[in-house]
């Protein structure tokens, strides 16, 4: 197991090899094999040393190690950071958030070991303690302080003036004057002889229907030749079943 990226190191499985300071050295080890699994999973080194610097943060604010955190260390923090001097943003909050949910689901792998190196020297074991209810609790909450803080201005005067354009806009009324004309009906534009033409010769393509065309200069009066003059007009007519005009 010594090839995953992550796995607990051989000198920490040496149950013979006593550690000075272990609690130090195990969270030290837990967060270089958690940036050794986000590098192998392909992220950038900006992520990582963001979310590394998150996980330190809360360590240094619970003042405990992941195998003894539990999920009012993590409400603590967040609330932290939204009552400070400088509140973080509900996505900041979000963020970290999601940085020690990622972290204790590592730690709390049994992929990876640590579980059984923590219960062998601390008699206790990792387990996840962020939740999507812990960040919507919080939120829940600042926005019942934000409605009741605005419940004065929702229910003034003005809001039902905006509500309503047509009773302060009168030209907006979407009803018409009494004296004003009735609306006059849409005529349909007739279709013109080449769109008709062009219709028929597509019904013929479809239906497989052959054109055949016959030269007849009598076919119709208003074609026929004026006297002394001599030309020919070209006139389709759709063959028959039979082959025949």
């Amino acid at each position: 197991m010594d090839g995953v990226p992550g796995f607990v190191p051989r000198l920490l499985r040496d149950g013979e090899v006593g550690l000075f300071r272990a609690e130090d050295r195990v969270f030290e080890a837990m967060v270089e094999g958690w940036r050794a699994q986000m590098l192998a999973r392909g992220l950038t080194r900006a992520t990582i040393d963001g979310r590394c610097g998150v996980l330190r943060r809360f360590q240094e604010f619970a003042g405990t190690f992941p195998w003894s955190w539990r999920p009012v260390d993590l409400d603590d923090y967040m609330a932290d950071r939204r009552s400070g001097e400088k509140p973080v943003s509900w996505t900041t909050l979000r963020s970290d958030s999601n940085a020690i949910a990622m972290f204790c689901a590592y730690v709390s792998s049994s992929s990876y070991g640590w579980g059984a190196l923590c219960q062998r020297v601390f008699d206790d074991v990792p387990a996840q303690i962020a939740f999507d209810e812990c960040v919507h609790r919080e939120a829940h909450s600042h926005r019942k302080r934000t409605d009741r803080g605005c419940s004065c201005r929702e229910s003034g005067p003005s809001q039902t003036s905006r509500s309503s354009p047509e009773s302060t806009h009168p030209a907006r009324a979407t009803t018409a004057p009494a004296d004003s004309p009735p609306p006059q009906p849409r005529l349909r534009r007739s279709p013109t002889p080449a769109t008709e033409s062009t219709h028929r010769h597509r019904r013929r393509q479809a239906t497989g229907t052959p054109d055949r065309t016959v030269t007849d200069p009598t076919a119709s009066p208003a074609l026929r030749p004026a006297p002394g003059c001599y030309r020919a007009s070209a006139l389709c007519w759709p063959a028959g079943p039979d082959g025949s005009v």
